[in-house]
């Protein structure tokens, strides 16, 4: 999108980050695992921001905040709210009028998850999680189809 972003990521397990974050010095005594791992996580994210930003200002030559609101983070904590995260992130481009289907919007995950091409994304996860691809397909159709009459009605 010209103006945000969305992605659905997934973190390792608190057995995997948390031994980083004692070796980091990061712990709180008193504070519980789960809530350092999120604090990481999203330390993580910023950081990435940051670098973004900086490089972006240096290529630029620009200085000054790249964003105007700060990183927000949401825990998916199961399956169908994962699959709804998926859909809503695939749909934005059509809520947002930059296009009249996903698969238009060149910036998306939406192809690559359909396409044969060598990725990192867990495309094999996410089409267990919807069923196969056909049923993919079917359900950002039907949700597709939904947004766009519910937009019509609204203007």
């Amino acid at each position: 999108m010209p103006n945000h972003f969305h992605f659905i990521v997934e973190v390792k397990d608190r057995g995997t980050v948390f031994p980083r974050i004692k070796k980091r010095n990061q712990t709180d005594s008193g504070t519980d695992k789960d809530e350092l791992c999120a604090r990481y996580t999203s330390r993580q994210f910023n950081n990435l921001l940051v670098a973004y930003a900086k490089a972006i200002n240096k290529q630029e030559n620009r200085d000054g905040s790249l964003f105007k609101k700060n990183f927000k983070h949401k825990v998916i904590e199961d399956e169908k709210y994962l699959k709804e995260c998926i859909m809503y992130v695939h749909l934005n481009p059509v809520h947002h009028n930059f296009t009249r289907y996903p698969s238009e919007w060149k910036y998306s995950s939406y192809n690559i998850l359909l396409g044969n091409n060598s990725t990192r994304l867990d495309r094999q996860g996410v089409m267990e999680l919807f069923g196969d691809k056909e049923n993919f397909i079917y359900v950002h159709q039907h949700k597709r189809d939904f947004v766009y009459i519910k937009k019509l009605e609204d203007e």
